[in-house]
């Protein structure tokens, strides 16, 4: 007997048996996953909105907000097509070291968007 036979076949068998044991974590996986994971159920927006809540007025912006969109407008004409994380951090930097006077004014409009708010949520809750 000749073995160069025996040898092709020992190496065959080695062969073969490696590549069944890199198939199995595949078929293991495949196996235990018999079919999709049930996903939650997201409630609709008319599951969401009650009677109660769905006249309710959408809540007035702070001074701080109102001042970004003002800053989003400029800091868009003079940096042309920048990101908006630059617009958000240069604008945060610059809230902060704006003087009380200058906050003044936003803070004035936030008050007011405030009393109009409050007024429709009153009006809402007598009908």
């Amino acid at each position: 007997m000749h073995n160069c036979s025996l040898d092709a076949k020992i190496r065959a068998q080695v062969v073969e048996t490696q590549a069944e044991a890199k198939k199995k974590p595949a078929e293991k996986k495949k196996a235990t996953a018999d079919g999709p994971k049930p996903k939650r159920l997201k409630k609709t927006n008319d599951e969401k909105k009650s009677s109660s809540t769905s006249n309710k007025p959408k809540r007035p912006l702070t001074a701080f907000f109102i001042f970004m969109n003002d800053f989003r407008k400029t800091f868009k004409t003079e940096h042309n097509g920048s990101f908006a994380k630059d617009a958000a951090k240069i604008g945060g930097e610059k809230w902060m070291s704006l003087t009380e006077d200058e906050k003044k004014v936003y803070l004035d409009k936030a008050a007011e968007l405030k009393a109009e708010y409050n007024k429709s949520l009153e009006s809402n809750e007598e009908e």
